[in-house]
């Protein structure tokens, strides 16, 4: 029997960004126009400092800037970027306290020196990130704050522009006092800048005074049926706008789904897209560029190992791709990817030499390539290929999994919406799909996704029912 085999491939272009001694962590990625911007945080020796660095699309890294450093610890730098000016945000430690943080912003020139008597604090104590955006003409800060209440600690939401360097609040979440109201996340998508709360969606404008006549708040979806999670993404809902669509990546019982919209916020697809029901998602980053939106999540379990699993989806709201992007022997973690001009650049964080160092990778697409029509030479022991009878089948699909990571590794089956229909244990050399469902019934005509469960390196196979 002849197997095509899909055998995962590294084809992008991976560097280190910096490798330091001690840790370096949190990075985050801003296109400017001609280069990315990194930033990242080295919390050494009790005291917290903030660096950047720029990297062109073909992988060249500038040598590393000084940009803040302070007697404390420093945590989750986000920047946003114009032509001349960048928006940093942070978070600093409450003096004396263990679970408070302040959140803070700086303006910087194309040096990353900050503009002297630029920068300042919003809320009081930080309950989420500072999330910082780049609109048509302003610099916009989403963020979640709390304050100290006789018996609870409620949170409040809120969206801000800056005023040259003084921020002015355009929004506040409207909730019963004492509650927990939210800012999850927000794109500029070109005219409006969409953000999505715990009262849902709301489209604002870039100006200092809002229009009374803007719409209001609004949920895509019935929020009971999605049930958002908003506490499960580290970073909230993931956003990425494309033109006249914006896509969102957003939890359901702790299991990521895709979903887009259009401009006036209405679905393109009856039904969300399914990711992947056998990862535990903590932190996820999502871009749009070359016609498909890529997401990169950090997955794992509670308490690891955790690594990165990639996933490309097109504006019809397919799944193009998706598998694990190892970059070392050990664990990547605190992803986030940007597009530039003509390519992706995805930034992490791997303790493959022991300390956690900041990596980059320079992708077109998902790193996923080759077919061979013939017996393939021997894979290295840890990785993983799906090996299938034929592309096209009618009656049954015979599945071969290559390195099996224990002898009863799931095959999972889905649909071009990311369902699962079909869960297959590896019995033996192979597993049999005889084309039906949970149920037993025949499935219809059309494409279907032949992947691996647990942690696994085997990049997903498309196959056709014919």
């Amino acid at each position: 029997m002849v197997f095509l085999s899909l055998i995962l491939s590294m084809v992008s272009l991976e560097f280190p960004i910096t490798t330091a001694p001690g840790d370096q962590r949190y990075p985050d990625v801003c296109w400017d126009g001609s280069k990315f911007w990194v930033v990242w945080t080295d919390n050494r020796n009790d005291s917290g400092k903030i660096y950047a660095t720029k990297v062109d699309e073909n992988g060249s890294v500038e040598s590393p800037i000084l940009v803040h450093s302070f007697d404390s610890e420093v945590w989750d730098p986000s920047i946003a970027c114009s032509p001349d000016t960048f928006l940093l945000t942070f978070s600093l430690p409450v003096p004396d306290s263990v679970t408070e943080f302040y959140l803070r912003y700086s303006l910087l020139d194309t040096s990353a020196t900050p503009y002297p008597g630029s920068g300042g604090g919003v809320g009081i104590f930080a309950a989420g990130p500072i999330i910082p955006l780049r609109c048509k003409e302003h610099f916009a800060l989403l963020y979640t704050y709390g304050f100290p209440a006789q018996f609870e600690y409620p949170t409040c939401g809120a969206v801000s522009l800056l005023n040259g360097n003084e921020p002015v609040d355009i929004l506040e979440v409207p909730g019963p006092k004492g509650q927990f109201c939210y800012v999850d996340g927000g794109v500029w998508n070109g005219e409006h800048l969409f953000c999505v709360t715990s009262s849902g969606c709301i489209y604002l404008e870039d100006t200092l005074e809002q229009s009374p006549n803007q719409g209001g708040y609004f949920y895509p979806r019935d929020p009971w049926e999605m049930d958002w999670d908003s506490l499960w993404f580290y970073n909230g809902v993931t956003l990425a706008a494309a033109s006249d669509k914006i896509g969102m990546l957003y939890s359901k019982y702790g299991n990521p789904w895709f979903d887009l919209v259009d401009g006036n916020g209405s679905l393109i697809n009856p039904e969300p897209l399914f990711i992947d029901s056998t990862q535990n998602y903590w932190q996820s980053s999502l871009a749009f560029g070359k016609g498909s939106f890529l997401a990169v999540s950090e997955v794992g379990k509670y308490h690891g190992p955790y690594t990165l699993w990639g996933t490309e989806i097109d504006t019809s709201v397919t799944l193009i791709d998706e598998g694990y992007l190892v970059g070392g022997p050990k664990e990547e973690r605190y992803p986030d990817i940007c597009f530039g001009k003509e390519h992706f650049l995805l930034v992490w964080c791997d303790n493959r030499s022991g300390d956690w160092d900041i990596y980059g990778r320079i992708l077109d697409s998902l790193p996923y390539s080759g077919v061979s029509e013939s017996s393939p030479s021997p894979l290295p022991k840890d990785i993983q290929a799906i090996e299938v009878d034929k592309t096209f089948f009618k009656d049954e699909l015979r599945i071969r999994l290559e390195n099996a990571v224990d002898a009863g590794q799931i095959i999972i089956i889905r649909d071009v919406a990311g369902r699962t229909v079909r869960m297959l244990e590896v019995q033996g050399p192979e597993a049999v799909w005889d084309g039906c469902g949970r149920d037993g019934a025949l499935l219809n005509k059309g494409v279907y996704f032949v992947s691996a469960g647990g942690r696994s390196s085997a990049r997903p196979v498309k196959v056709v029912k014919l």
